[in-house]
């Protein structure tokens, strides 16, 4: 309970009042679906799919990170229920059936094993594996800035995904849909005033565009780059062929990227030449990498099932 307060007391949030705001974002969805239905933008259906009615309030709750040092909290958003997650979910499916892959992009634990098969070592370099975990990352997205890439993503040079909207419609749409949402934990009534909700729809694709940004800024490296780099929303893989000392300088620099974006930095074990990545224990052998399964010393080998009852 404390570790969740204390998430709550952080600058992201703030508490409100009473939940008089959620009824007054919910109106504002509903009268602004009305004005892109009554200027033919929208036709009755699409209107009613989006529009809100008798609308809950979002659900904060924390899961523990069981394999960390004292358990953080990972922070979700249950938004089911709520004014915007109709919204959310259509504005996610069609960016996401359209959004730009990106050549680190890791679908699953499968897709990042194929693409380390693909992988030819040279028998006479020496490699370091490494991987680098975003701190926080959905509660540190800035929002202004994510949405504006989202949209120079869709729009430029010709728009790339099957809405009605236009630019401008589609920036008042993703702004209603993640920002200012308020949710209720013990009783209290918050809001995020910044970074996106894990649980929102359009979380994790707001979330993945703009680490795609600053990922370009890899480009700009003209030494001490990584050789291979693969990331799962906030988890990256990387293999180098520098010093130790200069992967430390690559850590150092990348966390210069944005004042909102902290990497943590593992190094493979220096005994089994081994690293972990999604359940994934990864080795190399002269010319190839080698892969198994990892189990992380928590792993109980239980499973909860789908019908508990347990948040969502």
């Amino acid at each position: 309970m404390k570790k969740a307060e204390d998430i709550l007391k952080g600058e992201q949030f703030e508490e409100l009042n009473s939940d008089k705001f959620h009824r007054e974002r919910e109106e504002e969805l509903n009268k602004y679906l009305l004005s892109l239905y009554n200027s033919k933008v929208i036709d009755s259906k699409l209107r009613y799919q989006l529009k809100s009615t008798c609308s809950s309030i979002s659900v904060f709750y924390g899961l523990p990170k069981a394999h960390k040092t004292d358990y953080p909290l990972r922070p979700i958003i249950s938004t089911i229920g709520s004014y915007q997650y109709n919204l959310s979910k259509y504005l996610a499916r069609a960016i996401r059936n359209a959004r730009p892959q990106a050549k680190s992009y890791v679908k699953d634990s499968f897709d990042f094993v194929n693409k380390l098969k693909e992988i030819i070592l040279d028998k006479n370099k020496t490699y370091i594996k490494c991987s680098f975990d975003v701190e926080s990352l959905y509660t540190n997205v800035p929002v202004k800035e994510a949405i504006e890439i989202t949209l120079n993503y869709i729009y430029k040079p010709t728009k790339l995904i099957d809405v009605p909207f236009s630019r401008d419609q589609m920036e008042k749409l993703l702004y209603l849909s993640i920002t200012d949402a308020p949710f209720r934990f013990q009783n209290k009534i918050y809001k995020q005033i910044d970074g996106v909700a894990m649980g929102n729809p359009l979380a994790p694709i707001i979330a993945d565009l703009w680490m795609q940004k600053m990922e370009d800024k890899l480009n700009r490296f003209s030494t001490n780059k990584p050789l291979i780099w693969l990331r799962y929303v906030d988890d990256i893989f990387c293999i180098f062929t520098i010093p130790k000392i200069k992967i430390d300088d690559f850590h150092s620099r990348i966390n210069k990227w944005h004042p909102n974006l902290r990497f943590t930095l593992e190094v493979e074990s220096n005994i089994s030449y081994s690293i972990s990545f999604l359940d994934v224990l990864v080795t190399h052998n002269e010319d190839k990498l080698v892969t198994s399964l990892y189990r992380k010393p928590t792993h109980t080998g239980l499973y909860m099932l789908w019908d508990s009852n347990q948040n969502r």
